[in-house]
């Protein structure tokens, strides 16, 4: 790797990267995300908020709704009948799994910073655009 090429991933982007990962874990969070270099953006506030409230809803998972959560989540298009029978379990079983774990709510956290990372590039293109004027 040339000098120049090692000079330019110094930038903006390569400090906030490692910002982040020295805050992630001196925080204990597997991951946090900076996405410019305002200190208060509310989007990358309310993706790490969503996320740590995703992974403390997680921590809390047992190792059959963790089984369950992972099934779920690699066959969204099943029904929980479909679950049960690939399972070997009732309906009621899987049901019972699902909001003990408060699946559907994390699929609600997890949609929405989906959505916001798709909307990032955009804004920090925007803001990019912004300071150069």
């Amino acid at each position: 790797m040339l000098a120049s090429e090692i000079t330019e991933m110094r930038g903006a982007s390569f400090f906030r990267s490692r910002e982040a990962l020295e805050s992630a874990k001196k925080l204990g969070y597997p991951v946090i995300v900076k996405s410019s270099d305002e200190q208060n953006d509310v989007t990358d506030e309310t993706i790490n908020a969503l996320l740590t409230l995703i992974g403390t809803i997680q921590s809390t998972w047992t190792d059959r709704q963790r089984e369950v959560v992972t099934f779920c989540r690699a066959h969204g298009d099943y029904t929980y009948s479909a679950i049960a029978r690939e399972l070997n379990v009732t309906k009621q079983s899987i049901s019972q799994v699902v909001h003990a774990a408060h699946w559907p709510a994390v699929q609600i956290g997890e949609q929405a910073v989906r959505r916001l990372l798709q909307e990032l590039p955009a804004r920090v293109r925007a803001e990019g655009q912004k300071v150069k004027h």
